[in-house]
């Protein structure tokens, strides 16, 4: 804990807030209700059309977390001080409000109210209205992820049902689960929460109230009600819990109006140190805070960087929490909120009321030109926002690469993003490239055929024994425009040695050789491209509903998470080769990638690698198939992209001959 305890002794003695009895909302904090108001934005530089948009929302109003022993307390104490006749008007009100309060709340911990849906509701329509573009043009995939708690699972269906009745051909992915919750809620260390407790202890304890104006307020004779109160700065905290609370429910009562106005500004800067000191990139602990942040960070802008390489998403959406939100803005620096501030300086540089809401937001809205420049602007809360330590392209907005290099945390994710990868168009919706950049610790060449399968037919041929050829000759064959090396096979018959199936016809068997790798299969239909895992028999069984079906392994990915292996020590998962594999994307993008291996100016990776990258690429499922010397992606435009090994040279003539590959027409 860096934070030394010497300036306690002339702090807070009294706290100056912009609050008062008066304002019943403006004492939340984190527990104040949305504000909508109506905002003017800089239009983007000439040339910049809006193309896509990243969204984290936290809940909207919710019920009380705790209904249990502090709110009990009010009401007995109130309810004893009522049957002795000794209750003020005012101790009478605050008892019944008491009372409407907690059973309201009782058996909804921490749900989503009816005031916390109206603003869900009312936040997608304000959205939609102002980045309408990126949601009627192009592609209408969504993408939606939430944490696993079921205030923000129910405030994303509400937002998702506004933009739907609002634009009806949208479509949506859904994912809640716990690989999500561990970046979306994001939360200090336990060493952090400690630290910051015995500094808001110890600060509060120089701000002690003796209850004198609320007692005299509530208690016809406040000596009687004394020894029932007992700790009547304790007791008064326990009020001010159940004001703030009531506030969420969209109950019209104004509890604060029971408390003097420096209790209310005592535990309310309380909270706010609360909040900060925990979340936010202070002084003292935001060093270590920030690391905890960077999963959510890094998330965001690698699905920006997919979505921008794609075109087919247009928002990705996140529903969460009030911690990760503030951590999030103190990471970009956003001015406000996101200030690096020092305890000294808490409560009033941040006591905005808008600054940790129910309902917060942050939008990172992504503008391209015609060029492939791209410039983002930051809007939390409904309001543009200038980040602290990054200057400006114009007004609010800021250079995509600025934003990368800068933001994307150190590490083969941030290599991988900032890698210069040299694209070429394969006609009307497919793109090839080739990066070589350092990851795992060794120099990589990786080639990548992205396209969408809903412009091209993805194909297999399997041509055996004497036809077998080149992944190029082939691929000229059979028509294609584009290739990939296939399956697993015999170098010496140049036959199969993989379950497969082309155009009908069965070519071969998966031998029990290949058990050990083989666990899945392609299967073709029509343009639809799947990755499925299977065994020998099972992947037999999908030729009943596929043409075409190639067995392959190990799987890489599977629904966005990477597959567990069956026999992880194997040498042939853990050494570093060439590799190749196909993938898909949940919104209809499938990815024929090779790994080069065995040069030093790309090392290869193990299968563990393989599926990083996949991971990176970011595609949901991904199947392994043959590398080593069979690596290859070519294409008829531009040749062959990778530099396959089967030459022993790094150029890009070393293609070995194969019995079956996978191409595009």
């Amino acid at each position: 804990m860096k934070a030394s305890f010497s300036f306690l002794l002339t702090a807070f003695l009294s706290v100056s807030l912009p609050l008062c009895a008066a304002d019943p909302d403006g004492a939340g904090v984190n527990t104040h209700c949305y504000e909508f108001t109506d905002n003017t934005y800089t239009p983007a530089p000439a040339g910049y059309e809006l193309v896509y948009l990243s969204h984290y929302g936290r809940h909207g109003a919710r019920t009380s977390m705790k209904v249990t022993q502090d709110y009990e307390d009010v009401i007995s104490t109130l309810k004893k001080a009522s049957r002795e006749r000794n209750l003020t008007a005012q101790g009478d009100s605050l008892l019944n409000e008491s009372i409407w309060v907690n059973e309201y709340y009782l058996g909804r911990n921490g749900a989503l109210t009816r005031r916390g849906e109206a603003e869900q509701h009312e936040l997608a329509r304000r959205i939609y209205a102002q980045y309408k573009p990126v949601f009627a043009k192009g592609s209408k995939y969504v993408r939606v992820q939430t944490s696993t708690v079921p205030r923000s699972i129910v405030s994303g269906e509400c937002f998702v049902q506004t933009l739907t009745s609002l634009q009806r051909d949208l479509h949506f992915t859904f994912d809640t689960a716990e690989k999500f919750f561990a970046f979306i809620n994001n939360d200090c260390s336990e060493p952090n929460r400690a630290a910051v407790m015995v500094l808001r202890d110890s600060i509060n304890a120089l701000n002690i109230n003796d209850g004198t104006w609320f007692m005299k307020y509530a208690f016809k004779n406040p000596e009687k009600a004394a020894d029932s109160i007992g700790d009547a700065d304790a007791f008064q905290f326990k009020v001010w819990k159940l004001a703030r609370e009531g506030r969420a429910s969209g109950l019209d009562v104004n509890m604060f109006r029971h408390l003097p106005e420096e209790v209310i500004a005592k535990w309310t800067a309380d909270e706010i140190r609360n909040i900060y000191l925990r979340n936010g990139n202070s002084v003292e602990f935001g060093e270590e805070r920030m690391k905890l942040a960077q999963p959510l960070i890094s998330v965001m802008l690698s699905q920006a960087c997919d979505a921008l390489a794609t075109g087919t998403v247009a928002a990705d959406l996140k529903f969460g929490h009030d911690y990760p939100l503030v951590a999030t803005a103190g990471y970009f620096g956003i001015e406000g909120v996101g200030d690096r501030l020092s305890i000294n300086d808490l409560p009033e540089k941040w006591s905005d009321p808008m600054y940790i809401p129910f309902s917060s937001n942050m939008q990172m809205a992504f503008y391209r030109n015609k060029e492939g420049n791209v410039l983002v602007k930051f809007v939390y809360n409904g309001k543009e926002c200038t980040l602290r330590d990054l200057k400006a392209v114009s007004g609010p907005y800021y250079s995509w690469n600025d934003i990368l290099e800068k933001f994307l945390p150190d590490g083969d994710e941030r290599t991988f993003r900032l890698a210069q990868w040299d694209w070429k168009p394969v006609g009307d919706g497919a793109f090839a490239g080739h990066a070589n950049l350092k990851l795992f610790g060794v120099n990589q060449s990786i080639s990548v055929l992205r396209y969408s399968a809903a412009r091209f037919k993805t194909c297999l041929a399997n041509d055996n024994g004497e036809a077998a050829d080149s992944t190029a000759a082939l691929a000229l064959r059979h028509g294609g425009i584009a290739a990939i090396n296939a399956s697993y096979f015999n170098m010496r018959t140049l036959y199969p040695t993989t379950f497969t199936k082309d155009d009908g016809k069965q070519e071969g068997w998966t031998t029990p050789d290949e058990l050990i790798r083989v666990d899945g299969a392609v299967a073709l239909s029509g343009k639809k491209v799947s990755i499925i895992p299977c065994d020998t028999v099972s992947c037999y069984s999908l030729t009943k509903k596929y043409k075409e079906v190639l067995a392959a392994g190990p799987v890489l990915m599977l629904d966005g998470q990477e597959a567990r292996q069956s026999w992880p020590n194997h040498s042939f998962f853990t050494w570093r080769h060439p590799r190749t594999f196909i993938g898909t994307t949940s919104d209809g993008w499938v990815y024929l990638v090779v790994i080069d291996g065995r040069f030093k100016e790309g090392a290869g990776t193990t299968i563990h690698e393989t599926a990083e990258i996949a991971r990176m690429l970011g595609l949901r499922d991904a199947l392994n198939l043959d590398g080593g010397g069979s690596s290859v992606l070519w294409t008829k435009e531009h040749g062959t992209i990778s530099y396959p090994f089967d030459n022993h040279r790094y150029d890009h003539f070393g293609q070995r001959v194969v019995p079956n590959i996978i191409y595009i027409k």
